[in-house]
């Protein structure tokens, strides 16, 4: 049955129980906010051009959280210990699966800026370089104006930069970021009596979180609060008002091969009434993508969730799925850590991964964005391919440091961070020849020239510090250091090299160059 059809007959269902259960009933359901989204989605979507036959759908799946370890005004002891639950129990959850990409779920963590604790950001972003998530912007505001916002946002992307999150390559470096509005206000859309629109404050917050990077929202749907939008399961441009509120409550549709307008992009979850679920009795209950432990992943919710066929117009075969939870919370952290996200996996991957009428996806919520860019860009085919359309991987993803630190050049042959002072630090690397550096720092520099045939590494310490690398397998010249160590990488023509600085007395600034001749060329000469 075609979802336009079902839409009718829930509606009709609807109504009937309202009728049949009195005025109460209807009086619930405007209480519910369902007056706001109802006639929407009554209404359906304009229908789209088919799918082509043979043409596989791909499945594009998303989980945001807006993660809250403070959720409940707990002692820190309890804030590390549920994060510290996430850093032990996703990675095993997520080693048992992986889409049509050989890419295991993803786990996007839209961290609160208002309960902001470095350490715990910190321990995040070591779920971020095993790429099994990344980290956005969640924020709860009350009576801002737009100065007192505008700051706001610029510590945020400061702090969270310390731990490399929200920070892509540039000069300067670039700070774009996700984001979702605490208590689901944005754009100043909840009037909270007697004092009126108190949850943001800020008319125009779409201006601002344009102005200062932000790519998409993905606050929505908001189901039983006045957020909610009347547009639904739908992908958007919202044009702000500076003098209204909730100016994001219709927009401009993503379509293949127009230009995008407006001022921000709005990414919604599914919203949809589920007539297979009757606990209100007299009416079917709403989903709205939440993953909770009342509300599992249940294989019925998600088939529902990919039937309201959510994607850019033009491109139908592109299906966008974003559930939503709350998964630092203790009541919510085992439906996402648990057997009823390991089922929820498992299903789509038996049920929408066979390669051939359907293809999965797990996604950030950057990819996500970056996939809608894609297609709205007339790009087709496997979405894989575009994950890193617009915006490539933040710099958690390329770089880990046990520490927090300070970064001033990202490049992908380049990079240059700092520290408050001579720090014990400990960091990895997925940069090209750069794998990892372990010592007492100040300041680190890295500068690659793979055409010239070098790599260069400056460091601020006065003790040695040990640097890995990988590097073509050949003729190695080391100077300001010395190759402790080398192994040969299995299945590549490169070699795996342990080195030790060899600073100079009473000097803090150590510079280590390799330079190397490829076995192919050194082999050749007489």
């Amino acid at each position: 049955m075609k979802v336009r059809t079902k839409v009718k007959i829930a509606l009709g269902v609807v109504l009937l129980g309202a009728v049949a259960a009195g005025s109460a009933v209807a009086y619930k359901l405007v209480q519910k906010k369902w007056h706001l989204w109802l006639p929407a989605y009554v209404a359906g979507n304009e229908a789209d051009t088919p799918v082509p036959p043979g043409t596989p759908i791909d499945i594009i799946f998303a989980h945001v959280d807006h993660y809250e370890p403070y959720v409940g005004y707990v002692e820190q002891s309890v804030e590390e210990a549920r994060v510290r639950e996430w850093c032990e129990r996703f990675p095993q959850l997520a080693s048992r699966h992986r889409d049509a990409d050989g890419v295991p779920p993803q786990h996007t963590f839209f961290y609160p800026y208002d309960q902001m604790d470095l350490g715990l950001l910190r321990q995040l972003s070591d779920l971020c370089y095993q790429r099994l998530g990344e980290i956005e912007v969640h924020l709860h505001h009350v009576k801002d104006t737009e100065a007192t916002l505008t700051a706001k946002f610029e510590d945020c992307l400061e702090n969270y930069a310390r731990v490399g999150a929200l920070v892509f390559p540039g000069s300067p470096l670039e700070r774009r970021f996700g984001f979702i509005h605490g208590n689901w206000a944005l754009d100043n859309s909840i009037r909270v009596p007697p004092e009126g629109r108190d949850r943001c404050g800020v008319n125009n917050e779409l201006i601002v979180l344009s102005r200062l990077g932000c790519y998409a929202d993905f606050t929505f749907p908001a189901v039983g609060t006045d957020a909610q939008p009347h547009t639904i399961n739908q992908i958007f441009y919202a044009t702000d008002d500076p003098e209204q509120p909730k100016s994001y409550d219709t927009g401009v549709e993503v379509q293949v091969g127009r230009e995008e307008s407006g001022d921000l992009m709005i990414v919604q979850g599914p919203l949809l009434i589920n007539l297979k679920d009757w606990r209100h009795h007299y009416y079917p209950a709403c989903d709205d993508g939440s993953i909770t432990n009342c509300f599992p992943p249940e294989p019925l919710r998600v088939d529902a969730w990919i039937d309201m066929g959510i994607h850019v117009r033009g491109r139908p075969e592109w299906i966008f799925v974003k559930a939503y939870s709350h998964g630092a919370s203790d009541p919510e952290r085992e439906a996402c850590l648990g057997e009823p996200s390991d089922r929820m996996f498992t299903y789509l991957e038996e049920r929408y991964n066979d390669g051939e009428k359907y293809r999965l996806h797990y996604v950030t919520a950057r990819e996500m964005y970056n996939m809608i860019k894609a297609a709205e860009a007339s790009k087709s085919g496997n979405p894989n391919a575009y994950r890193d359309y617009v915006i490539p991987p933040p710099l958690n993803r390329r770089v880990n440091c046990s520490t927090l630190y300070e970064p001033v050049v990202f490049q992908d042959d380049r990079l240059e961070v700092a520290w408050d002072g001579p720090t014990d630090i400990e960091m990895q690397s997925r940069l090209p020849r750069f794998r990892a550096v372990q010592g007492r720092l100040s300041r680190l520099k890295f500068d690659l020239n793979e055409d010239a045939g070098w790599a260069e590494w400056v460091l601020e310490a006065t003790r040695p510090v040990r640097l890995e690398a990988v590097l073509p397998e050949g003729t190695l010249e080391a100077t300001g250091g010395s190759i402790e160590a080398r192994q040969a990488v299995e299945g590549s023509a490169d070699v795996h090299c342990w080195l030790l600085t060899q600073p100079i007395a009473g000097e803090a600034r150590q510079t280590v160059r390799v330079s190397w001749t490829p076995l192919a060329v050194s082999s050749a000469r007489p």
